[in-house]
C-alpha cells in the first residue's frame, strides 16, 4: 500500500506529540494530557513565503495597533486579522500580531493570554492559500482555525465558519451557535475568509 507524503507527515507529527507529552510532561493531574489518533492531529497549513534576491525572507513578521474601548478596531498582519469590537477591552491596549514562522500559516497574538469582556473575531484571508486549497482539493470549509492547547501540546480546532472579506468584521458575541456579522470592514473587494471567535489571545493557526 502506497503511503502518501501527508500521511507520512501526520504520522510523524503524531510521533512527535507523543514523545514530546512523555518528555515533557504534557498535562497535568488535573487536565492530563488524552490519547489521540492520526486523523485528530491537526497541524498548520504550509505558506508559501516572499525571498529576496538574497534569499533572505522578505515579509513583514509583525504588526501592532492601539484599540480604544469606546471604538475596538482591528489589526491586519498578511493573511491575518483581529478585530476587536467596542467594549471588549477596559484601556487603549496595544494589540499585536507576531507571525512565528515564516513557513507556516500560524501566529502568536499580544498582549500574550490576554481576556477580553466580549470575544474577538480572528479572520484568516484564503487569498494566500489558493494554490494549496487547489493542490490538495480542499475547499474553504474543510480548514479550521486552531489554537495551541499549552496542557496538551497539541493544536485544538475552534468553531470556524467561512464568509467573505467584506462581511465579516464585528460580531455579535452573544448569537449562538451562529454568530451573526454586524457592519463591515472597508476592504476593496470580496474574498473568501474563515473566522472564528475567542475570548483570549494565544498562539492561533490555520489547518486543515
Amino acid at each position: 500500500m502506497m503511503i502518501s507524503t501527508r500521511q507520512l507527515f501526520l504520522a510523524t507529527l503524531l510521533l512527535l506529540a507523543v514523545v514530546l507529552a512523555v518528555g515533557t510532561g504534557c498535562g497535568t493531574a488535573t487536565h492530563p494530557a488524552e490519547p489521540i489518533s492520526a486523523d485528530d492531529v491537526l497541524a498548520p497549513l504550509p505558506l508559501a513565503t516572499a525571498l529576496d534576491r538574497d534569499g533572505a525572507f522578505s515579509e513583514v513578521m509583525t504588526a501592532s495597533a492601539w484599540i480604544t474601548p469606546y471604538r475596538g478596531g482591528t489589526v491586519t498582519l498578511d493573511f491575518f486579522t483581529i478585530v476587536v469590537p467596542p467594549f471588549a477591552v477596559h484601556a487603549n491596549t496595544l494589540i499585536t500580531i507576531e507571525r512565528d514562522d515564516p513557513r507556516l500559516a500560524t501566529v502568536e497574538l499580544g498582549p500574550d493570554g490576554m481576556h477580553f469582556d466580549r470575544p474577538v473575531t480572528l479572520r484568516i484571508d484564503l487569498d494566500r492559500f489558493a494554490q494549496y486549497m487547489a493542490d490538495q482539493d480542499l475547499v474553504a470549509s474543510d480548514l479550521t482555525i486552531a489554537v495551541y492547547d499549552e496542557d496538551l501540546c497539541r493544536w485544538v480546532a475552534l468553531e470556524t465558519f467561512v464568509g467573505d472579506r467584506d462581511d465579516v468584521a464585528f460580531v455579535n458575541p452573544f448569537t449562538t451557535p451562529s454568530p451573526v456579522p454586524m457592519g463591515a470592514l472597508d476592504d476593496d473587494d470580496g474574498g473568501e475568509v474563515v473566522w472564528a471567535l475567542t475570548p483570549h489571545f494565544s498562539r492561533y493557526a490555520l489547518s486543515d
